[in-house]
């Protein structure tokens, strides 16, 4: 029984069919995790911290890596290692809470009111200028700071707080 060769051979695009001939699975793979891994623990893990070292400790040249990077296959296999990470979200959380409350710090209230209130930055335009940003902005700011103020007053005020602090302090 004859098969059609349309049966036996899948056209590709010759851009992506050039692609998966120049990588080197596990290189391409292990690449991935180091990708997901902070600096100082690619120090540890592999001995060195950068794409250059990577490549000349795997035998990949940088232009390789390059490409690699235009890859998504690239960024799904990091995203999957990136999972580990995701078991520090209540810690950072309280973190960021805290310092939010404590210093009063503008980064620290905005990045707050963005992961946990859902709050976005707008900018008003009128004809491409931005008009009244600043003083939304600083609003915006103020009344974040007023609900922190209240919320650590509340804190301070709750028995199970007050205990840890005699305790700690």
């Amino acid at each position: 029984m004859k098969r059609r060769a349309s049966n036996l051979v899948k056209m590709r695009n010759p851009k992506e069919s050039d692609n998966r001939r120049r990588i080197k699975k596990t290189e391409f793979e292990e690449y991935a995790h180091f990708l997901a891994l902070p600096s100082y623990e690619r120090k540890e893990v592999y001995g060195f911290h950068t794409d250059s070292d990577f490549a000349v400790k795997f035998k990949v040249s940088k232009d390789s890596l390059t490409d690699w990077k235009d890859d998504d296959r690239l960024w799904e296999l990091r995203n999957k290692h990136m999972k580990r990470f995701k078991r520090y979200t209540p810690d950072i959380y309280m973190a960021l809470g805290k310092g939010a409350i404590e210093r009063k710090s503008a980064s620290e209230v905005m990045a707050w009111a963005k992961l946990v209130e859902g709050w976005k930055e707008s900018v008003k335009t009128e004809g491409g200028v931005k008009v009244g940003f600043e003083e939304e902005f600083e609003e915006q700011i103020e009344a974040i700071i007023q609900l922190l103020d209240t919320a650590g007053e509340r804190a301070s005020q709750n028995p199970v707080n007050s205990n840890r602090k005699a305790k700690t302090g």
